[in-house]
């Protein structure tokens, strides 16, 4: 009964954003790519107050079996506005606000866990590093059109501390890169784009890219 309140609780913004986020985790858990509960989702949309707010992915979801109330809101400072009956914010929550803080035109990030992005590396081996595409025709689906066009793709360190990897990414994103998405060592893939379609895209486009690196030894 709680739950279904909630539900009806929302604002249309809020609803229809949830609604979204169910498709996409639904698809990705369907991949294998969000399983055992991992890997978490999140739209910005503006309130009734007119502010931005991310809706988020509630902390040991499964996200194969994902309602509208599977989700928490918060404010891009974090503090949280609305959440579903005993859901709380990821530990990750913080990576999403610092891709949120930084780039105001992107409205969803979407952090998965596939077997390339976990095992991908640099070619030196260490992190915090950078693995560059180049001549390979999938780095357009990154929005990387120019001949020649080098793509790096960050890879930072898997902090215990989750605040830390957001501090990485956010320093990292304060100047402007052209890859929309990173990884983190051991840990997957997080991408973002301006629409759910966008970071959906760019998730699919960095798996392919780590399978191909894989495949190259």
């Amino acid at each position: 009964m709680a739950e279904a309140a909630e539900a009806r609780s929302l604002d249309e913004a809020s609803r229809a954003s949830r609604l979204r986020l169910v498709e996409l985790a639904t698809r990705y858990h369907a991949a294998g790519w969000m399983l055992g509960t991992s890997g978490n989702l999140s739209a910005r949309f503006h309130g009734t107050d007119g502010r931005s707010r991310a809706v988020l992915t509630a902390s040991g979801c499964d996200k194969g079996r994902l309602g509208p109330e599977d989700f928490v809101e918060v404010d891009l400072d974090g503090r949280v506005h609305a959440a579903g009956p005993q859901r709380k914010p990821s530990a990750e929550t913080s990576i999403h606000l610092a891709v949120y803080q930084r780039l105001p035109d992107v409205a969803a990030v979407h952090h998965v866990h596939t077997v390339a992005s976990t095992l991908a590396r640099p070619a030196t081996g260490g992190v915090p590093g950078e693995i560059t595409f180049e001549g390979l025709e999938m780095i357009k689906g990154w929005g990387l059109w120019e001949p020649g066009a080098a793509a790096p793709l960050p890879v930072f360190p898997n902090h215990a501390h989750v605040p830390d990897i957001a501090r990485d990414l956010g320093s990292w994103l304060d100047t402007p890169r052209p890859v929309p998405a990173m990884l983190i060592a051991g840990h997957g893939i997080t991408a973002w784009g301006r629409t759910p379609e966008d970071a959906l895209r760019h998730v699919e486009i960095t798996e392919f890219l780590c399978r191909v690196v894989q495949r190259l030894g």
